[in-house]
């Protein structure tokens, strides 16, 4: 679960409802099954904290490995990754983060296809 402050409040997100967390400036934007919340964790802490469940695929973006359904590369060599739900955004992985391993060995397989 994450927390978020809210006004006085603190708002419980749990991690399952998660769809990808994104860097502001110092705060990070929560998107979720309910909609979006800030927090004042790093990136990079939250990215050590739940590694098993979220995966960078942008120097400001994590997403959740849920999420991710197929990894696609473009005319360009570009590596796009396809999101479970298509009213969302889709991303594009950043070169030196679609050159790390664990993707090269998903690019390798003949479909792309993660689950």
């Amino acid at each position: 679960v994450l927390c978020a402050r809210l006004r006085g409040s603190l708002r419980l997100i749990p991690l399952d409802d998660i769809h990808y967390l994104q860097a502001e400036e110092k705060y990070v934007v929560v998107h979720h099954a309910r909609g979006e919340d800030l927090i004042e964790e790093s990136l990079k802490s939250l990215e050590e904290e739940f590694a098993s469940r979220f995966i960078r695929i942008h120097r400001n973006c994590l997403v959740a490995r849920h999420e991710l359904v197929e990894l696609r590369r473009g005319s360009g060599g570009q590596v796009q990754a396809a999101r479970d739900h298509s009213q969302m955004p889709q991303f594009l992985l950043q070169r030196r983060h679609a050159a790390a391993a664990h993707f090269q060995r998903l690019l390798a397989m003949p479909q792309h296809r993660l689950h």
